[in-house]
């Protein structure tokens, strides 16, 4: 597939294996108190994330993915959230592939399992509710003149009783650029810079809200249940060459429910290769 189909709907070659190491920081100096925006008067929330993806396809259609993550976040008087943001893994089905149906955008299906994070979720900023449960998902996308993709997923994550489940939406949108510069460096290498713009929004369907962080009306038990909502916006830029990629992003959040209001950047690296070249990396 082109560059620019780096995600799902779309897979690595059968037998070949994705792996991306991911960091991250945010800021948020303010919060919404259910919908309100409310001034953190104490400083900030701060977060840092580091993460690591791996995706391998076992057929031209079904693919294995597994991921982990830690996070580091501290808002003063609010307390800390550190530990390990929860495993996951899962079965990836694509339904169609636009290189075999031409003119059909390529779809894919995911289900997974979601481990349970170590991070304190009794805090008003907690990243979630700190319970394992299970995700879907499903993905659509078209790759244009091998230069320009565009894709769409849909999905969500439930747990057990009462903890609300979350409904997801994205579309992202990605172009190659290939100036004649790189293009010289690249040697005839598949690659270029990559220009991508995001936007992910997450919907809860529980109706627990705090008025203020600073004296909530629930009990600290009760906020692995509330209600987190939020808007995503976020562009960035990629450099691949070959088998590698390596991207950063900034992003911000526009709008939320009972979480803070970030801004942050993000940076990955992804290789690509046949499982057999990553274990002789080891």
């Amino acid at each position: 597939m082109p560059v620019v189909a780096a995600d799902l709907p779309w897979l690595p070659p059968p037998a070949t294996a994705t792996v991306a190491f991911g960091f991250g920081e945010a800021s948020a100096e303010g919060f919404y108190g259910g919908t309100e925006e409310v001034e953190l008067s104490f400083g900030a929330i701060d977060t840092e994330v580091a993460s690591l993806r791996v995706t391998y396809s076992l057929t031209d259609n079904l693919a294995v993915d597994a991921g982990m993550g830690e996070e580091t976040g501290q808002a003063q008087v609010l307390g800390s959230v550190n530990g390990e943001t929860g495993a996951l893994a899962g079965l990836i089905w694509r339904l169609v592939n636009e290189q075999v149906s031409p003119g059909a955008p390529s779809v894919a299906l995911r289900v997974g399992w979601l481990g349970e994070g170590s991070y304190n979720a009794e805090r008003v900023h907690a990243r979630g509710p700190g319970v394992g449960g299970y995700d879907a998902s499903i993905s659509i996308g078209k790759v244009f003149r091998e230069a320009l993709s565009f894709s769409a997923t849909l999905g969500g994550r439930m747990h057990e009783d009462p903890i609300p489940a979350v409904m997801t939406a994205e579309v992202t949108a990605a172009l190659l650029m290939q100036p004649a510069t790189l293009d010289r460096i690249l040697g005839g290498m598949e690659g270029g810079v990559i220009l991508r713009a995001s936007y992910r929004r997450e919907f809860s369907t529980g109706d627990l809200d705090i008025a203020d962080p600073y004296t909530p009306k629930l009990r600290p038990s009760e906020f692995p249940e509330l209600a987190r909502e939020y808007s995503r916006g976020g562009v960035g830029m990629a450099i691949a060459a070959g088998a590698l990629e390596v991207s950063a992003e900034a992003f911000r959040y526009m709008g939320g429910r009972n979480v803070g209001n970030f801004t942050g950047v993000a940076a990955r690296a992804t290789l690509k290769a046949d499982l057999a070249t990553l274990l002789g990396l080891l």
